[in-house]
């Protein structure tokens, strides 16, 4: 069965719904209340991510068999059961592993993303288009905006917005969108096509990066900007000319507002940690309570949130901004180390490929990771969905699989014949867990918790929260909860 020259058969199938998930999510959240908090929106990724995975099994089924290196097998294996011990010891376990679900998704999610693609390398196209889409989506919801608003220039752009409950989330898909820009400029180059709507695209991308103000962001798509332009030197003038343009723009729809403008951090007279949000102290006092209280296994998955008295004495920060801090913090140096190893064999594979269009690919996964050394990209729901999508391209780009069953188990590698099974056994596991989670996330939200609820919430709580607050508690106020959850 054909449409609009798309074959749909196992393997189109879940890459369309995929596709569709990216900006499924956005309206997904902002159509459901319940789900707009940072912390509930996980149950949006997951639940997309779900029915991906499970739209993928036919698929990895008729594989029979799949090569996996071995070294990769064991490494994540272990890496998984390190942080799940880690988090099972955390103060606050059920809720916890909400957090670890989360990741345990995202990484099956990537792994499946990588089957598909390997297998069907023309489908990519779908994906991209989506991310573009989204992107669209939210600058023309973005332009409505201000369009309606009786003072945009005086507007709260910081919280007060369409589709994201920070200015900051908005950045991360900025942070996608501007390299992968780039890579649409190879894609088109190589075919001979029109550029010019591929150019008209960057400069609302940068124009949107100089608007939303976001250091970490602008930092990340100016490191790849220059190591794209170091890797396609005759695309100089169309790059320069997108980021003045792009500049011009932004400067159009200057508002009044301290978080927004990268121009307000030449005005500003304050100091590095002033300058940096309050994150150089966040970082310090995170890493001295990593090495004063669980130096081995760390505080595990969302412990942070879960510190008390708050780090930094900062009560509505949620996660350290930085995903070295947050690893170290969570799992401890080996829950750190396996991640890394990981992202430079990525990098060094990519950096000794001979195709052009995998290398400008690799630059959208690499910005991610620069923005998250500052920032909670792989934190939030949104930002840690898309960069699961990306991440499982660059995967499939850079080792793309054979899945040839004769071919021969070394030593070095092993053929997984259950990874249906194991798909399988995950997702059900999860949709249990998270099917909880939205249930308790339902009364805490619309009040139809009763004293009963209340007690069975505050034995499992997987969710326990009567605000939308970070709300932290300790084990010894829980009665005192309990009576704010039943009023």
């Amino acid at each position: 069965m054909q449409a609009f020259g798309i074959t749909f058969d196992k393997y189109s199938i879940p890459i369309i719904y995929l596709a569709c998930s990216v900006v499924g999510f956005l309206l997904m959240r902002e159509s459901i209340h319940m789900f707009q908090h940072p912390i509930a929106a996980r149950a949006i990724s997951v639940i997309l991510e779900i029915g991906f995975i499970l739209l993928a099994i036919p698929a990895t089924y008729s594989l029979k068999v799949i090569n996996i290196p071995k070294k990769a097998v064991i490494l994540i294996a272990f890496w998984l059961v390190w942080t799940l011990t880690s988090t099972l010891l955390g103060t606050q376990p059920w809720a916890a592993i909400v957090r670890w679900l989360e990741l345990l998704i995202s990484i099956t999610t990537a792994f499946c993303l990588y089957i598909l693609i390997s297998q069907k390398p023309q489908l990519l196209p779908l994906i991209v288009k989506a991310i573009i889409a989204a992107v669209l989506l939210c600058i023309l919801a973005f332009a409505i905006y201000w369009n309606i608003s009786p003072y945009p220039i005086q507007h709260d752009w910081a919280s007060d917005i369409p589709l994201f409950m920070n200015i900051r989330h908005f950045g991360y898909l900025a942070a996608v969108a501007v390299p992968l820009g780039y890579w649409l400029l190879e894609i088109n180059t190589i075919k001979n096509h029109s550029i010019f709507w591929i150019f008209v695209y960057l400069t609302l991308c940068w124009a949107l990066v100089f608007w939303l103000g976001g250091r970490g962001t602008f930092l990340a798509v100016s490191i790849t900007t220059v190591l794209y332009l170091s890797i396609s030197k005759e695309k100089l003038k169309w790059i320069l000319l997108s980021i003045v343009l792009g500049l011009f723009t932004s400067q159009l729809f200057i508002v009044d507002h301290p978080s927004l403008n990268l121009f307000r951090l030449w005005r500003e007279d304050v100091s590095l940690n002033a300058l940096t949000s309050f994150r150089m102290t966040i970082y310090i006092d995170s890493v001295i309570y990593w090495w004063q209280h669980s130096a081995v296994m760390g505080v595990g998955a969302d412990g942070f949130r879960y510190i008390i008295p708050a780090i930094g004495e900062l009560e509505s920060i949620a996660h350290p901004h930085s995903i070295i801090i947050q690893l170290l913090l969570s799992y401890g140096i080996l829950g750190l180390l396996i991640p890394s190893y990981f992202f430079f064999l990525l990098s060094w594979k990519a950096a000794q490929s001979n195709q052009k269009q995998t290398k400008v690919f690799y630059l959208v996964f690499l910005s991610t990771m620069i923005l998250s050394i500052f920032d909670g990209i792989l934190y939030h729901a949104y930002g840690l969905f898309i960069s699961t999508i990306i991440a499982g391209i660059s995967i499939a780009y850079i080792w793309p699989f054979s899945p040839c069953s004769e071919l021969p188990v070394t030593n070095k590698s092993y053929k997984i014949k259950s990874i249906p099974l194991i798909l399988t056994a995950v997702t059900l596991f999860c949709s249990a867990y998270y099917l909880i989670f939205s249930i308790q996330l339902y009364h805490s939200k619309y009040d139809k918790s009763d004293e009963q609820w209340a007690n069975w919430s505050a034995e499992y709580p997987i969710y326990f929260s009567p605000t939308w607050t970070y709300l932290r508690y300790k084990t010894e106020d829980i009665e005192y909860l309990k009576t704010l959850y039943s009023k």
